[in-house]
């Protein structure tokens, strides 16, 4: 799985710390202060996703947020994040027109990045050791159509208008992360599936409105962060599809880079039968 797809924004996020901490410091940004409520938040959440990310770290500076910017939607947005009575996601309230999506489809390209991915094997075979089988190949296109329609959701999501429970819209941003379902990769026919209330009761896969076909030996992930012109999602889907220990991904991302439209990256397949 590339990381690349983060890179936008964690430098924002890093950007975004230091500009914090000066002011947070100096006490030179006046309480109420659009432009510091929004740098202090965006530091607070890099804390909480930065590679050496700080769970407890970061809910302590959100509640400093929440507390020096209580009338900025970034200090009621921090508010909520700390308020464990708070449900996860906010409900869309407007779609604008998405026409352009469909003109937005890539051919998949065949690579193999090297990503060793979680368990059960040691990742990326050498190459399969036999001619895919029918049913393989119907199961790596299923992962595929899953790609599709997990993108097409993620920018879906993006676009649409969220907003905090007194009606004050929030910045648009993807759904939130969520850790790989299941833990572990299936092997073939024999692995142990999510159970299905992993994805009907999941903040982020109702988000998105994933139900995956459990009897697939795959295991997704959905990782994410930013909002506005500097956010990003990235979707991958590992298996072993003929249970011999080695792993294929399947992945698709977008990000914004300063601009509020989304550049899709992807899809991109890794060893897709291993």
């Amino acid at each position: 799985m590339k990381t690349t797809h983060a890179t936008a924004a964690r430098a924002a996020a890093a950007a975004a710390a230091l500009l914090a901490s000066v002011s947070i410091l100096s006490g030179a940004a006046p309480a109420g202060s659009t432009d510091a409520a929004k740098a202090a938040y965006l530091a607070a959440i890099a804390r909480k996703y930065g590679s050496d990310g700080d769970e407890a770290a970061a809910l302590k500076a959100l509640d400093e947020v929440a507390k020096k910017y209580p009338d900025t939607l970034w200090g009621k947005r921090a508010k909520e994040e700390v308020d464990p009575a708070v449900a996860g996601l906010p409900a869309p309230i407007l779609a604008a027109p998405l026409g352009w999506l469909f003109f937005m489809t890539r051919s998949i390209s065949m690579i193999d990045d090297g990503y060793p991915g979680p368990g059960p094997g040691p990742g990326p075979g050498p190459g399969p050791s036999h001619p895919p089988t029918k049913e393989e190949k119907e199961m790596a296109d299923k992962a595929r159509d899953y790609l599709e329609l997990v993108k097409v959701a993620s920018l879906k999501y993006f676009d649409e208008v969220h907003t905090l429970k007194d009606g004050t819209p929030l910045p648009h941003e993807y759904p939130y992360p969520t850790s790989a379902t299941p833990a572990g990769i299936p092997c073939g026919k024999t692995g142990t599936p999510a159970d299905k209330k992993a994805f009907t009761e999941n903040d982020t896969w109702k988000a998105l409105g994933f139900v995956p076909d459990l009897k697939l030996p795959f295991q997704y992930e959905y990782r994410s962060d930013g909002q506005d012109d500097y956010a990003f999602f990235e979707f991958t889907i590992r298996g072993d599809i003929d249970c011999d220990g080695y792993t294929s991904t399947f992945t698709i991302g977008a990000r914004t880079e300063g601009t509020m439209k989304p550049t899709v990256h992807g899809p991109d397949v890794s060893s897709e039968f291993e």
